[in-house]
């Protein structure tokens, strides 16, 4: 029985020493487990940022469909007041060449006066009141 016994013990031992390692591995285990857990809530969060910037960009996006849309509208008013002018633009005086735009000669105001009567010359202003008996009307 002594031959039985210690071959029961040294089993014994063995199982002993197998169940320690069984427990080594397992709290390893545990501990990458543990990390993975750790990790997999650090891609959820990274993942629910992703997913509200991806919102905001939808919507962003939205917005500027919206805008270009109401330009797109506005652009056609446009061209549709454009094209329903009375007035067709007025043809420019000078050679094709130095014709670089179809817009009406501007319209001045005040300046026919002075054009008719005539502008400073020098320091002395020509007026009409000269002209019309007066001997000398000088103006600086």
């Amino acid at each position: 029985m002594d031959e039985r016994s210690s071959e029961v013990d040294e089993r014994s031992s063995e199982v002993d020493e197998r169940s320690s390692e069984v427990d080594e591995r397992s709290s390893e285990v545990d501990e990458r487990s543990s990390e993975v857990d750790e990790r997999s809530s650090e891609v959820d969060e990274r993942s629910s940022k992703v997913d509200e910037r991806s919102s905001k960009v939808d919507e962003r996006s939205s917005e500027v469909d919206e805008r270009s849309s109401e330009v797109d509208e506005r652009s056609s008013k446009v061209d549709e007041r454009d094209s329903n002018s009375p007035l067709p633009p007025a043809p420019c005086p000078l050679p094709p060449a130095h014709c670089l735009s179809n817009q009406p000669p501007i319209k001045t105001v005040g300046l026919p006066l002075i054009i008719l009567f005539g502008g400073p010359n020098a320091s002395i202003m020509v007026s009409p009141i000269r002209e019309a008996g007066r001997l000398l009307i000088s103006t600086v």
